[in-house]
This record gives C-alpha cells, sequence and structure tokens, in this order.
C-alpha cells in the first residue's frame, strides 16, 4: 500500500489499519517501516497527507532502516517535493 500508491484513499486506508490495531512501527526484513516507504515514492498531495498522519499517530520518523538510512535521508534521495520534506521536519 506505501510503496506504490497515489490513490486519494490512502490517507482513509492508513487510518482504518492503525485503527485495526497493525503495528504502525513494523519493519520488514530490510528494516522499512510504512513511512520509510512513503518517503521513498511518490510525492503527491495524497503521500504528504499519510506523512503527516503517521507522525502525528506517534510513528518513529527517525527509524533507521538496515543501510542507516531515516525517512528524511529517502526523502532527499528521491523527491523534490517542498511539501513532503515540511512533513517530515
Amino acid at each position: 500500500l506505501c510503496s506504490n500508491s497515489s490513490s486519494p484513499h490512502l490517507i482513509g486506508a492508513v487510518q482504518e489499519l492503525i485503527k485495526l490495531g497493525i503495528d504502525k512501527d513494523a519493519k520488514d526484513n530490510k528494516g522499512w517501516n510504512a513511512l520509510h516507504f512513503l518517503c521513498a515514492n511518490s510525492s503527491s498531495q495524497h503521500l504528504v497527507e499519510a506523512v503527516q498522519e503517521l507522525i502525528k499517530l506517534g510513528i518513529d520518523k527517525d527509524a533507521k532502516q538496515k543501510d542507516g538510512w531515516n525517512a528524511l535521508h529517502l526523502l532527499c534521495a528521491n523527491s523534490s517535493s517542498p511539501h513532503l520534506i515540511e512533513a517530515i521536519q
């Protein structure tokens, strides 16, 4: 969901999954959490909202994946959207 969606329903899906009890801080085998996936992909407005929602819900925005990168590193490498960069600071 977070790695390839620019759907206007992304924020609603994220909110619903959190309500259903999904672990917002869960990581894959490379250490990536939902915030890493969002920040490494498209810079649509829907992703900005989803990033802001995850941060509001308390996701660890400083969490590092196995290569030592956090969400801000991924944003700088993959997005030129000032809205995303503002959202994560």
